[in-house]
């Protein structure tokens, strides 16, 4: 099994000074060595049930194929009935905290850090919002933190003063804990945006390649077709919880209840790292580990979990999923949409679509999230 291939472009001169091109194949030494079970079960239609005399089955259908997968995990205990609907379903909004941008500073053009969205902000848009009704709301702060949107690894936390600083978000977390919504800094524990900081270090715990490079997070984009790096460094799964001790160490002055953890619920990085290799299926059992780490560990705080995707592994763990595919790519190929997604965890798991505000069609994604039963974002 090839886990990995990395196809290098040499060039080299011919007779005629022609240039061509030869592929070189690097293949990683390690591999995982572990076992894959993979389990079936029949689907019949209730005719052939009835001829057989067969119990407790499942209809040969997508609907058939949903109930059974939902029946599976709840047996698992991956997921459980949402007993208290009022409470647990909420209104998600996401607020951009402060971004670093140029002015002139007595004719000196300077990098100053500048306000989006304030601590006092997100406390007036709650407060309109309560006027209108809407109380069961959760506030997703982007950027807050360790120099705004671009921000070091959150090993260490400093709140950004521009936005209020310590007293501002202690005055956040007050009014939310009065008027019953939900606050959640979301910090990004898979990817490092900024320079070495607060004890951590890409030599020591970002993620390498099978050239033993650093590697960034991939984002794709429609207009070129392709992928495209972004400022974000992988980091390795194996130092989660070692960095997460140190993020826990500083915001022990704050009374912080929910994290919006995104990344680990969507995002899976192997590590080819030579002296410490793990491998996808490794780094998705250290995120386990992690998670069960953050939600059960009588050794540190914990904390409810909002999640990206949700990947079937920390779904588990995962008090609300956002972003989750409510939707197909809606290609010429495909003749119909199955609301899979959400025939499986509406009711045991809280979750959303895309982003309402960022879709080109709001009254077609609100028409599937009530398909789904999912919240809004």
């Amino acid at each position: 099994l090839v886990l990995s291939i990395l196809t290098v472009a040499c060039e080299k001169e011919s007779i005629n000074d022609t240039t061509s091109t030869t592929e070189i194949t690097v293949v990683s030494k390690n591999f995982y060595d572990g076992e894959y079970k993979v389990n079936y079960k029949l689907l019949v239609d209730d005719e052939v049930a009835e001829q057989y005399g067969l119990e407790n089955t499942y209809d040969n259908s997508y609907v058939g194929m949903a109930k059974l997968y939902r029946d599976y995990l709840t047996e698992k205990g991956d997921i459980t009935k949402i007993e208290n609907p009022d409470e647990d379903v909420k209104l998600f909004i996401e607020v951009f905290g402060s971004i670093k941008v140029k002015e002139q500073i007595l004719t000196f053009p300077v990098t100053v850090d500048k306000e989006l969205t304030t601590f006092e902000d997100v406390m007036d848009i709650q407060k309109e919002l309560s006027e209108l009704g809407i109380d069961n709301t959760s506030y997703i702060l982007k950027g807050f933190y360790n120099d705004g949107l671009n921000n070091n690894y959150p090993s260490k936390i400093k709140w950004q003063r521009v936005l209020g600083g310590k007293k501002g978000l202690n005055a956040l977390l007050e009014d939310a804990e009065k008027n019953g919504y939900e606050v959640a800094p979301e910090i990004d524990f898979v990817y490092s945006y900024g320079s070495n900081y607060g004890g951590y270090k890409d030599k020591k715990h970002a993620v390498k390649t099978l050239d033993n490079r650093y590697t960034t997070k991939r984002v794709y984009y429609a207009a070129t077709q392709t992928f495209e790096r972004t400022s974000g460094v992988a980091v390795s799964s194996a130092s989660f919880a070692t960095l997460f001790d140190k993020f826990v160490e500083s915001i022990e002055d704050y009374d912080i209840k929910t994290l919006a953890t995104r990344t680990l619920g969507s995002d899976l990085n192997s590590d080819f790292d030579k002296k410490d290799y793990y491998s996808r299926e490794d780094s998705k059992n250290n995120i386990v580990s992690f998670l069960k780490y953050i939600k059960e560990d009588e050794s540190t705080k914990s904390f409810n979990l909002i999640m990206d995707v949700g990947n079937s592994y920390a779904i588990p763990y995962a008090d609300a999923v956002l972003s989750a595919p409510l939707d197909s790519s809606r290609y010429v190929m495909a003749s119909e949409t199955v609301p899979f997604y959400g025939m499986v965890y509406h009711g045991s798991v809280v979750f959303t679509g895309n982003a309402l505000n960022m879709e080109g069609d709001e009254d077609y994604m609100i028409l599937r999230a009530l398909e789904s039963g999912s919240t809004l974002y």
